[in-house]
């Protein structure tokens, strides 16, 4: 490369050949350089914990089991809602339940990657032809990177990339999705649920490390200290040689102790102390119990998961295990809702390429297990108890006059409500006015108290006006449209049929 070659490259960057000599970066490097600095947003933790935590997860013991059982109580199923005709629903459940069978797992899939990295990174596929949804792709979290870019409003935003083998591609925001379940304010990043572990799982590896040790040396029945009164000095004996006889008797006890206690018999003379101390003996191995027990309660609350949902029973109650356990569902459903999220617009945009029609598609998760059945119960029989005894109360207010009956519906979730004496006309006959299991019509069925079912009583429209069920006003406006309908609703349908 001549002179004139260097100068055109250093300004304008137009070199191609590879040069085996060190060169100076030219302007548009620097510039590039400089404006993917300032681009850049760099977490407040290292990326290459998230692999580590990853390995941690399914090498270390407590952190295995915290995530399985997160998964096993996590995933209680999904209830799929879909707004549309008879037959759209029957068609588009049919290929949701067909989307599944392509892809078993996904949901355990991307539920655990949000336990592991905190966030849940996920790309959705469609197919070649565009006709349906191909596959659900997991991007690693440690490989996506954000930088920052002005839109068309000015507005700063933080775009995804990918690490790739070529540098950083960029992900297209209408498929991908990164949902951080925890994250800094001024940081896109996910913060890994178990970042603060990972000091005190060292911390567990150094002594199970000490604890190999001691099994390797001293076995797992401990060790044992044998004292011997010193042999007599005989007369004549330098010391140099009564310090050897003294090694050498030391050492064939040794032997013979050795031999000994591998077969669970140990004979001595009377003049010799022994001493057995086992490993288990906290008093007597330093207290590495409580040790243990320690560094235990902090992964404990560094994976905010309590030991008595991993099976220890440090001094816990029954009751403090179910409120643990409700705490522990609570948070779990935190967890699920972006994957749940996922799915909905992963089946939507499925349906949009399959050409289906519908209104709308939604889910949610299925009901957990629960962890207090009887309390459960009492529970929600309290909470009917409650909701009669505001009914009762809204009901007197409604009679005494206290509110009008307007307000007294409005207090009970209803559109309108008969006036207190009308209602009280009924109870006399032996009939009242309850609501149709049908919420949306909002229609009243006369019952019968005797029997407490739907009675079909023939009669005309203005009994019923004088028992309250309908307005002389009504019964001008629309007394020709309903006529029809109210013989349907109160006469036998043979009846009706011949009458009309």
């Amino acid at each position: 490369m001549n002179f004139f070659e260097r100068w055109a490259n250093y300004f304008f960057g137009t070199s191609t050949a590879m040069e085996f000599a060190a060169s100076s970066k030219n302007l548009k490097d620097f510039r590039q350089e400089t404006e993917f600095f300032v681009q850049d947003v760099n977490p407040s933790f290292p990326l290459e914990s998230i692999s580590l935590i990853k390995k941690l997860v399914i090498a270390f013991p407590d952190l295995s089991q915290a995530v399985k059982r997160s998964l096993t109580l996590g995933n209680s199923g999904i209830e799929w809602k879909i707004d549309a005709d008879e037959n759209g629903k029957k068609k588009i459940q049919t290929d949701i339940d067909t989307f599944f069978k392509k892809h078993p797992g996904i949901t355990n899939h991307l539920l655990r990657q949000i336990l592991t990295t905190g966030a849940l990174s996920a790309e959705i596929v469609p197919s070649l032809n565009l006709d349906s949804v191909a596959e659900i792709r997991l991007i690693p979290v440690e490989k996506v990177i954000f930088k920052k870019e002005i839109d068309a409003n000015n507005i700063v935003r933080f775009v995804p990339y990918e690490k790739g083998k070529f540098g950083y591609n960029r992900l297209n925001e209408e498929q991908y999705v990164y949902e951080a379940i925890e994250r800094e304010e001024d940081s896109p990043y996910a913060i890994p649920p178990f970042l603060s572990v990972v000091r005190w799982i060292n911390s567990q590896f150094k002594t199970q490390d000490n604890i190999d040790k001691t099994l390797n040396k001293w076995g797992l029945l401990g060790f044992i200290i044998a004292k011997f009164k010193r042999p007599r000095l005989l007369p004549g004996t330098d010391a140099k040689t009564y310090e050897n006889q003294q090694k050498e008797f030391l050492t064939q006890a040794k032997q013979s102790f050795e031999k000994n206690s591998q077969s669970g018999f140990l004979a001595t003379y009377d003049d010799t102390t022994v001493d057995h101390h086992t490993l288990t003996d906290a008093s007597k191995t330093g207290g590495f119990e409580a040790i243990s027990r320690y560094i235990e309660e902090q992964i404990s609350s560094g994976a905010d998961i309590d030991l008595a949902l991993l099976g220890r029973s440090y001094s816990v109650t029954e009751t403090y295990i179910k409120v643990a356990g409700k705490f522990f569902l609570l948070k779990l459903g935190n967890y699920v809702y972006p994957v749940i999220q996922l799915l909905i617009r992963a089946i939507t945009l499925d349906q949009l390429l399959k050409g289906n029609r519908f209104q709308s598609i939604d889910a949610s998760r299925k009901k957990s297990i629960s962890l207090d059945p009887l309390s459960d119960a009492q529970a929600k029989l309290t909470e009917k108890q409650v909701e009669n005894a505001d009914f009762q109360l809204v009901l007197a207010m409604v009679k005494s006059g206290a509110i009008s009956p307007e307000d007294g519906a409005k207090l009970l979730g209803r559109d309108k409500w008969f006036d207190s004496e009308k209602l009280e006309t009924q109870t006399d006959a032996g009939f009242t006015f309850s609501e149709n299991t049908d919420l949306e019509s909002k229609k009243k069925v006369l019952m019968s108290k005797q029997f407490e079912q739907t009675s079909h009583v023939c009669g005309d429209l203005d009994s019923l006006v004088e028992l309250g069920a309908w307005t002389k006003k009504r019964r001008k406006s629309t007394l020709p449209s309903k006529k029809h309908s109210f013989l349907n609703s109160f006469l036998p349908t043979k009846i009706v049929s011949m009458k009309l």
